[in-house]
């Protein structure tokens, strides 16, 4: 920031008469650091300890709530070092759709889901554990009279099929800045960061054997894991010990995706790659610093390989989009990057 913020507030505990006396407390933000200085009041009559013990309690409380407040209009991006929110990211997700479009299209492949309103937006497929035919979305036949925004509410929904639609109409609203954006493979900049790192990825992904050869440590974490893979529970321990943590976007659809985020270190570089990945600067204020998504530039050929259940690497017209933050250090080659072929 050009100049450091200073800001002070006295938060007076109301004495048991209902006069503003008694303890008071001062809280100074300067720059990106705060101290709580307490003071006493000579005047000040005894009072109950529990009322006291409760009274700081309580503005401790609305201390935090205040400094989470200026902290997300002073430390906007990169600059902010706590990662929660009052709100969910998904929820920011959903308040940031400003405009709302008619749905064209809602296709359910068996991997991909697809919905086309004002652009086309991609999730991955998940279903629950129930038995085959079990899992059941609400309004099915009708979703294409919804608009955009009423199935992009499908996101908050504890029916993973439902959530995927909600993704993939959430992504269909957003608008991708092109001067953010470049044209490359989430595993090529994985590659250049996690490169003689300890790396952990969230999701399995076709270039965890390649990863592997490059990284110090690489961990892999999945829902169901194969050999040499770790389960879901594992992250706690894991995470925290990594330099590098990439995250399937896909972990917005089970609700995973705050609490993932909130066991990376401050210094991890951290990405959010697949199609699912919803495209937006948001992400970047929970300390994220690398999305890496698609987007649908050939809307018939994306439907009719989704439709006839194609893995992503068979999908038609799309391309592989990687956005940073811009407070994020670029690797070398960055701007050399291109698209390899996906086959």
């Amino acid at each position: 920031m050009g100049a450091s913020v200073l800001l002070q507030m006295e938060l007076a505990c109301p004495a048991k008469d209902g006069n503003s006396s008694g303890f008071q407390s001062g809280v100074v933000i300067a720059g990106n650091g705060c101290c709580w200085r307490p003071r006493s009041d000579s005047n000040a009559q005894p009072s109950d300890p529990k009322s006291d013990a409760l009274s700081i309690e309580l503005r401790g409380q609305f201390v935090s709530k205040i400094i989470t407040d200026i902290f997300s209009v002073y430390f906007p991006e990169g600059q902010r070092q706590g990662r929660k929110s009052p709100m969910s990211i998904l929820q920011e997700l959903l308040a940031s759709i400003q405009e709302d479009a008619p749905v064209r299209t809602v296709c359910v492949g068996v991997h991909w889901t697809l919905v086309c309103s004002r652009g086309c937006g991609l999730a991955s497929t998940l279903i629950g554990d129930q038995p085959h035919g079990h899992e059941k979305v609400r309004d099915v036949g009708r979703l294409h009279q919804k608009s955009a925004r009423e199935l992009a509410e499908f996101a908050r929904s504890d029916n993973l099929l439902e959530a995927s639609i909600g993704l993939a109409a959430i992504n269909s609203l957003l608008e991708v800045d092109p001067q953010r954006s470049v044209q490359i493979n989430a595993a090529e900049v994985l590659l250049e960061h996690g490169m003689g790192k300890k790396v952990a990825v969230v999701g399995h992904f076709p270039f965890i054997s390649r990863l592997r050869q490059a990284v110090a440590q690489l961990w892999v974490i999945e829902q169901r894991p194969a050999a040499g893979e770790y389960p879901a529970h594992a992250a706690d321990e894991i995470i925290p010990q990594a330099d590098v943590v990439a995250l399937t976007g896909s972990a917005l659809i089970n609700h995973t995706l705050d609490a993932l985020l909130e066991l990376c270190q401050p210094q991890a570089v951290v990405m959010v790659l697949g199609p699912t990945t919803p495209l937006s600067p948001l992400l970047f204020q929970h300390g994220v610093g690398i999305l890496s998504g698609a987007r649908v530039v050939d809307e018939a050929a994306a439907l009719r390989t989704i439709s006839q259940g194609a893995t992503f690497q068979q999908v038609e017209g799309v391309e592989l989009l990687t956005l940073m933050r811009r407070d994020f250090t670029q690797p070398p080659g960055y701007s050399s990057y291109t698209l390899p072929a996906r086959g």
